[in-house]
């Protein structure tokens, strides 16, 4: 079996790290013979490394390669390119998502639209608690509604109401909700 694997995927929209790792990279690990205990480790890697490039980076595309030997599967090594033409500035960087004093990470960005275009409508707590699942680390959360006409009550009512009550120390933004979409976060109790 071959011990080594690499593969280059858009990060266009729509993208969505979970199905890249159980569609593409996780059967052929299996495949190869990697234990489902190392495979649930390399799929939370994974899948937050793609997510990473995904929200922080504005690359094009992302290259994901594994190599494995009987007694272990390829640890983390990140490559990048940063534009000399336009570079960002790091204090623009660490401005909009670490803010003085904290020094630490501490905002984030989450675009729905991904979701929705992965999972269809957004209808269920389950999906819900997946879309909040890790934000608890954070002291801001933004949720870009942009391009999303609508959400049934159960999506939102586990985002806006129970996850907001259980984490009151977490602010929460909205931007770009249609008035459809505000007028359900306003239903079941979010004022923001």
């Amino acid at each position: 079996m071959e011990t080594d694997l690499t593969h280059r995927f858009d990060l266009a929209l729509p993208f969505d790290e979970f199905r890249v790792w159980s569609q593409r990279i996780r059967p052929l690990l299996v495949e190869g013979g990697v234990q489902r205990d190392c495979l649930d480790v390399l799929e939370h890697v994974c899948t937050e490394m793609l997510n990473n490039a995904l929200d922080h980076s504005e690359a094009k595309s992302v290259a994901v390669a594994f190599d494995w030997s009987p007694a272990s599967v390829a640890g983390t090594r990140l490559r990048f390119r940063v534009s000399r033409r336009s570079p960002p500035s790091l204090r623009q960087i660490f401005d909009r998502y670490c803010p003085q004093p904290e020094l630490q990470f501490s905002r984030t960005e989450v675009s729905v639209a991904l979701m929705q275009q992965t999972d269809g409508a957004l209808v269920s707590r389950s999906q819900g608690k997946r879309l909040v699942m890790g934000l608890d680390k954070f002291a801001s959360v933004s949720f870009d509604f942009s391009g999303i006409e609508s959400v049934n009550q159960g999506f939102a009512d586990e985002v806006f109401r129970v996850r907001a009550h259980a984490h009151p120390e977490i602010e929460i933004r909205v931007t770009g909700a249609s008035p459809p979409v505000a007028s359900m976060l306003r239903h079941v109790g979010f004022q923001g």
